[in-house]
């Protein structure tokens, strides 16, 4: 996850040099850019969360701290391949929680699971 936010950020940062831009816009922008990639990697590192689904009960449970948990009883799935699972988080009356899970965070199997989670919640209620 490190590497895309790195590559989207450099990637900002060359077409703030490659446009005619006056150079203390370019200065700003390119301050600007450096914050963010500082603050997005902060933010990626130190906001870890436990994510679980309960079959018995057909609903998802998210935690930061595994004594708290938030339950979730819909998912909708934004993206979903081999290396990377995007998913929204629903349920009425709270907030909706989005999560982006990348098969380098967690072991090949755990991942596979989680993948056969989502496509087939009702795989797991035998």
């Amino acid at each position: 996850m490190v590497t895309y936010i790195v590559i989207l950020h450099v990637f900002s940062i060359v077409c703030v040099i490659g446009f005619d831009i006056p150079v203390l816009m370019s200065a700003f922008a390119i301050l600007t850019i450096v914050v963010s990639l500082m603050w997005s990697i902060k933010t990626w590192r130190c906001e870890h969360y436990s994510i679980k689904y309960e079959s018995l009960y057909k609903y998802w449970s998210v935690s930061t701290d595994a004594q708290q948990w938030q339950r979730y009883e819909s998912v909708s799935v934004a993206y979903l391949n081999d290396t990377l699972v995007w998913i929204i988080l629903r349920s009425p009356g709270v907030v909706t929680k989005a999560a982006v899970i990348g098969v380098d965070s967690i072991s090949n199997e755990r991942f596979l699971q989680l993948r056969r989670c989502i496509l087939c919640p009702d795989m797991f209620d035998q």
